[in-house]
């Protein structure tokens, strides 16, 4: 079977998904030339988080450092945005209920690190429980099975 993309929950859904400050385990893009963040909210009226994606040195994070992509959100329904370039210090949240955020990462960006593990940071900026969860879809495989 030829496997062209994987797909991993990194944030399993939760009532206060994003509490406090949550990083998900780093994810390993050496196999892969694309990463497809997807994070889903659900009853949520004012919390709100500050998104950053960092590239690790490996599989526990050792040395992160935080790097630009670029995301689109759905603030209603299936309605997206057009994309909108992040720098490092990424981008905060809408606050209310049922919104998507979609983030977009070629593993070129993790080049001039020397890195090839990459993960999600959100830091709780308003301080209100919001449901959750990030799905990682990992795809243009660099290799066939």
């Amino acid at each position: 079977m030829n496997k062209t993309f994987h797909i991993n929950t990194i944030l399993p859904p939760k009532v206060d998904a994003f509490a406090s400050t949550v990083t998900t385990s780093p994810i390993d893009l050496s196999s892969y030339n694309h990463v497809t963040f997807v994070i889903a909210t659900g009853t949520g009226d004012t919390g709100t988080q500050s998104i950053t994606v960092e590239a690790c040195s490996d599989e526990v994070a050792t040395e992160a450092s935080p790097i630009e992509f670029r995301y689109k959100e759905a603030l209603t329904g299936d309605d997206f945005s057009d994309y909108i370039l992040a720098d490092t210090s990424g981008f905060t949240t809408t606050a209310g209920d049922n919104k998507t955020y979609v983030i977009e990462v070629d593993s070129q960006a993790l080049a001039k690190l020397e890195y090839k593990y990459l993960r999600i940071k959100a830091v709780e900026v308003v301080d209100a429980p919001v449901e959750g969860s990030i799905v990682a879809i990992l795809t243009s495989a660099r290799y066939s099975d």
